[in-house]
């Protein structure tokens, strides 16, 4: 841990002076079109949540630590505040939704033996 999941806009605004690989030419046939995520969608969905409890589709930000398990749906995230602060595997972590809604950084909230709290 941390762990980021960030859009290409927010990561470019915070590392403005990064480097981007370009697609090279010649394997543009191997890449996706920028249509995939439209093309997608409209495919069938394999898993189904119970009615009402979970959206096809949905962006799942899972956490694992210490050999334990967490899923966070993103639209959750969204609705209920920017910042999560949950325990996974014994770990105390930290969620972080990024003002663009879509990016989420997560970290532990342990430092030198202690527990942070917000």
């Amino acid at each position: 841990m941390p762990q980021d999941e960030l859009t290409f806009g927010l990561w470019k605004k915070g590392e403005p002076n990064g480097t981007v690989l370009a697609p090279l030419s010649r394997y543009a046939s191997r890449y996706e079109k920028a249509t995939w995520e439209a093309e997608i969608s409209k495919l069938p969905t394999v898993i189904h949540g119970p009615k009402g409890t979970i959206a096809d589709r949905e962006t799942i930000i899972g956490v694992v630590r210490n050999g334990k398990a967490q899923a966070y749906p993103l639209s959750k995230l969204t609705i209920q505040s920017p910042v999560l602060l949950d325990v996974v595997g014994g770990e105390p972590i930290m969620l972080v939704l990024g003002p663009d809604g879509k990016s989420v950084r997560v970290f532990s909230r342990k430092i030198d033996g202690n527990t942070l709290e917000f």
